[in-house]
C-alpha cells in the first residue's frame, strides 16, 4: 500500500492467478466461507484492520479466476473447493462475541445444517425448536435470537426436508439412511 509502513506485501497489486492461489488457501482452510470474510483475511495480510473496497475488489477477482479455473464454487456468497464435500460444523463459543464469523449471516446454510444434523444424531429426535437451539449450541451461539433461528429454520428447511421425517410424537428425526 502506497504510504503503508508495514513492510507486507500489498496484494492488491498481485496477479488474478496469485490472488486465487490465496482465496483457495483461506477456502481450504475454513470453506465455505462467505466472501466478505475472505476479503477481511485479505485485509489482515496487507496489514489493514478492514477490507476496504480495493481489497474487496481483490479478493472478488481472486475468487472470479478460481471459479473460472475450476477450483471454487459459490453458494449464496459463501465459497468451498470444487467438488463440494461434506461439511463440518465449526463451534465459535471461544470467539470474542463481536467476531464477525459469529453474525448468523456468514454462516453458510450448509454448516448449519451439518450442525443439525449433528444434534439429530446426538439426540435421536427433537422437536423443531429443540432443533433450532442444539444446532446454535453446536455453532457456539449461547442463545436463539431471531435472526439465529430463523438462519437455523432456513437451513433445515433449504437442506433437510428430504433427510428428516416426523415421528409419531411430532419430533423430527433423521430418515433410516442417514
Amino acid at each position: 500500500m502506497r504510504g503503508s509502513n508495514t513492510g507486507k506485501r500489498n496484494r492488491i497489486h498481485l496477479s488474478d492467478g496469485e490472488l486465487a492461489d490465496f482465496v483457495d488457501r483461506v477456502v481450504t482452510v475454513e470453506q465455505p466461507i462467505h466472501e466478505e470474510e475472505i476479503a477481511r483475511r485479505l485485509a489482515q495480510i496487507c496489514g489493514r484492520a478492514q477490507a476496504g473496497s480495493r481489497i474487496r475488489g481483490a479478493a472478488s477477482r481472486g475468487l472470479q479466476f478460481a471459479s473460472r479455473q475450476g477450483r471454487l464454487e459459490t453458494e449464496r456468497g459463501f465459497w468451498s473447493k470444487c467438488p463440494r464435500s461434506d461439511v463440518e460444523p465449526r463451534s465459535r463459543i471461544d470467539l470474542e462475541p463481536s467476531a464477525y464469523v459469529r453474525k448468523p449471516e456468514l454462516v453458510s446454510s450448509r454448516e448449519l445444517a451439518a450442525a443439525a444434523i449433528v444434534a439429530l444424531r446426538q439426540n435421536l429426535a427433537l422437536a423443531r425448536d429443540e432443533l433450532v437451539t442444539e444446532t446454535a449450541r453446536l455453532i457456539g451461539w449461547e442463545r436463539v435470537g431471531e435472526y439465529v433461528g430463523q438462519a437455523i429454520e432456513d437451513a433445515i428447511d433449504l437442506h433437510l426436508a428430504d433427510r428428516t421425517e416426523t415421528d409419531h410424537l411430532g419430533r423430527l428425526k433423521l430418515k433410516p439412511q442417514d
